[in-house]
């Protein structure tokens, strides 16, 4: 049974984070001092002091004893700390058994620590016989610790005797830049990598867990190893082993981040809250280099909707050439990232509201860490735009190379495929246009991406009110069905359908989906959404939302894109929490703007899921200690080639074809007297799959129907010796 699905576990978990046990080791610029009781060597107690986000501290202070004033300190270590030395910065008060310990660091930028790591380790002796509790206290030295920006900060404590209804775990990322497999000070730490815990079996999946909580069944011993963020980097010390039982008070792991190959590897996200007409708000832009060398000449490439007016940033632009505007951000560093907005405008008189608007983000130069050596080195692209009364397509081979093979391209008319897929192969530069009616059809172009493509490109484009239908109106609902082609990371898509009113509080998963299963292909990302207001009459000082993922869903594919305001999170198995503590969100009566907040992030389906895989999601939003706010349930269904496909019959004064019975039974009889007798019958059903084919040789043919069909509407194709093509369809009622 997996840990956090028992009965009564999942609302426990979502309990302790609420109330609080959690904020002691995520509040944001809060450290974190636990007391941990390693046990008896003979007449000596040893105890560790260990603490959670110790970062660039330039100094601290504490006094430390025995609640009930057993025993005496004897001796300590020293593990991790610098510029230290028994006796200079202790002292031991042997009339109230109280250890006292002052210390500074030489160091500009201050200390880091790893998360969970031994800073003491402190020996205490005295009857072990007797239960002993060991605390920090305020005299006669109170604790305070102070960063390298002489800031004095939070400090949550906890005794050898509070009472943890889980165990502290914290593991920790460092980037290991001598490749020595040993932490170092000033190595930069990171506590969001995948966490693998393996044991008996099974695999439970983590990130920045902070707390675990174990079941007698599941004590023995368990493998953790870490999953770097990117597929330039490598783990040392991957595969650590540690015996979990009723003893374990706290788990500490360090692994170190080396890298494979010297390569940037540029990312960029693109969101905002929800897309409003006839007023200015803002899109957030972030970005980072999660590559192995620096870049020193980092630019980023904003494409606004057609619609959209540019009106300001937060950063100073260096080109803008609409649709495009573009910053020069410069050198971008190992692990660095920034982020800035750009403030936007939707022309009211030229749009309404449902109608779709996308902005996207480039971060440039785009590299191909890995290419694959069977790669042609061709590459597909496609362009739309509405002119001249016509919807235009090109999709153009923008590679070096020719194409070696061909590949398929297909078009949606709203959500229907009129027509199967068809095969393209183009030279390197060549194009091929294509030209649709300016009706007021939401138009989609997809095409496969050639064999062995660097990353994960999956190209699509979309047009929506693209001219009026007869009604004097267009499409919508259409254009958000299907995913937008940014699965690499230097590209990001934010398209959303303006709104008026909304619900504060809801969840969104994008793509929506196709139909009213709301189809999505199997393995592309859902970016979920999830928007809260404070519609209450005060300050909320904390937001903690609770999201479980579904079975089906991929945790190792999780990634966190973007939030409204500084977070924390952590994934245990399936239970997503994301922790905005503190926030200080207004009431929406006073501040409506800042009354929002939001959270991002996207995740794949398992490649074993089965198709028709239903994927529901809803969340859990708490404002303070305020019953809990549940947002809407998305849903998804996960498939492969769910379009519908229409096919019309052809001219029937050039090709007369009779088919009966219909709908059909067990067997239909075709009539084909303008059709050379040479032919072929295919039958599809109606996601385009073919289902059925056989030669025909005569001009009267009789079909025995495979038993195996199901009941329901299927397309006839007829295909004869001069290519002459018959297209139709038919209803077949079986016994299936």
């Amino acid at each position: 049974m997996n840990r956090f699905i028992r009965n009564g576990m999942l609302a426990f978990v979502t309990l302790f984070w609420v109330l609080g046990f959690v904020s002691s080791v995520q509040a944001q610029n809060a450290v974190t001092m636990y007391l941990v009781d390693q046990g008896w060597v003979g007449d000596t107690n040893i105890i560790e002091l260990r603490c959670t986000q110790f970062q660039n501290i330039s100094a601290m202070q504490f006094s430390l004893k025995e609640e009930n004033n057993l025993g005496r300190f004897i001796s300590m270590d020293q593990i991790n700390i610098p510029n230290f030395s028994v006796g200079s910065n202790t002292f031991y008060n042997t009339s109230n058994s109280t250890l006292t310990v002052t210390w500074d660091v030489p160091f500009i930028f201050g200390l880091s620590i790893p998360d969970g790591q031994v800073l003491f380790r402190f020996r205490w002796q005295s009857n072990p016989a007797l239960k002993h509790c060991y605390k920090m206290v305020e005299s006669p030295t109170p604790v305070e610790i102070i960063d390298a920006a002489t800031n004095t900060l939070n400090v949550k404590l906890f005794s050898s005797c509070d009472p943890f209804l889980a165990i502290p775990s914290f593991f920790n990322a460092y980037y290991d830049i001598n490749k020595s497999c040993t932490y170092e000070t000033q190595e930069p730490i990171f506590s969001h990598y995948t966490i693998i815990d393996s044991f008996n079996n099974q695999v439970f999946i983590y990130k920045n867990p902070q707390q675990l909580f174990y079941s007698k069944s599941e004590f023995g011993l368990h493998h953790f190893s870490v999953i770097p963020e990117t597929p330039v980097w490598s783990a040392c010390n991957q595969n650590q082993i540690q015996l979990i039982d009723s003893t374990t008070k706290f788990l500490s792991f360090n692994y170190g981040i080396q890298s494979i190959i010297s390569c940037p590897q540029l990312q960029v996200e693109i969101q905002t809250p929800v897309v409003r007409r006839c007023i200015d708000y803002q899109y957030y832009i972030q970005y980072s280099n999660k590559g192995t060398i620096p870049e020193l000449n980092t630019k980023i490439r904003i494409k606004l909707d057609p619609y959209m007016q540019f009106i300001s940033s937060s950063i100073p632009v260096s080109l803008v050439q609409l649709p495009y505007v573009e910053f020069n951000v410069g050198n971008l560093d190992v692990f660095q990232s920034g982020n800035f907005s750009i403030t936007v405008n939707i022309d009211c008189a030229t749009t309404q509201v449902g109608q779709t608007h996308c902005v996207s983000a480039e971060i440039l130069p785009k590299y191909d860490c890995f290419t694959s050596p069977n790669w042609s080195g061709a590459s597909i692209k496609l362009d739309a735009r509405c002119e001249n009364g016509k919807a235009k397509f090109r999709i153009q081979n923008t590679g070096a190379q020719n194409m070696l093979e061909s590949t398929q391209y297909w078009i949606v008319e709203d959500d229907i495929m009129p027509g199967l897929k068809k095969d393209i192969k183009l030279n390197a530069g060549q194009f091929q246009d294509f030209e649709y009616p300016a009706n007021g059809t939401c138009y989609r172009l997809i095409a496969d991406q050639v064999k062995n493509h660097p990353g994960h490109s999956q190209p699509t484009l979309a047009l929506e009110a693209c001219g009026r239908n007869t009604s004097g109106t267009f499409s919508t609902g259409y254009f958000l069905m299907f995913a937008e082609d940014e699965e690499d990371p230097n590209i990001a898509i934010d398209c959303q359908a303006s709104r008026g009113s909304f619900d504060p509080n809801d969840k969104i998963g994008m793509p929506l989906g196709y139909g009213p299963e709301q189809f999505v292909d199997l393995q592309r990302s859902i970016d979920y959404k999830i928007r809260f207001q404070n519609t209450g009459n005060d300050t909320a000082f904390r937001v903690v939302i609770v999201d479980t993922l579904s079975e089906w869903m991929d945790l190792r594919s999780l990634k966190i894109l973007d939030a409204s305001h500084p977070f924390s999170f952590s994934l245990i198995n399936r239970v997503l929490s994301f922790r905005f503590d503190p926030i200080y969100l207004p009431y929406k009566s006073i501040d409506e703007e800042k009354s929002n907040g939001y959270v991002n992030y996207s995740i794949q389906s398992k490649v074993n899921a089965p198709l028709k895989s239903k994927i529901l999601n809803e969340a859990s939003i708490y404002f303070d200690f305020n019953a809990p706010i549940l947002t809407n349930t998305t849903i998804h269904t996960l498939a492969k080639d769910f379009i519908i496909v229409s096919v019309e019959p052809a001219d029937p004064e050039n090709t007369i074809v009779n088919i009966y019975p219909n709908p059909g039974t067990d067997f239909i009889t075709i009539e084909s007297e303008h059709l050379s007798p040479e032919k072929d019958f295919i039958l599809y059903d109606l996601l385009g799959h073919e289902v059925m084919h056989q030669k025909l040789f005569e001009k009267f043919s009789k079909i025995k129907l495979s038993k195996y069909l199901k009941s329901g509407i299927y397309l006839i194709k007829i295909v004869d010796s001069k290519n002459t093509i018959f297209n139709s369809r038919i209803e077949i009622c079986t016994k299936n």
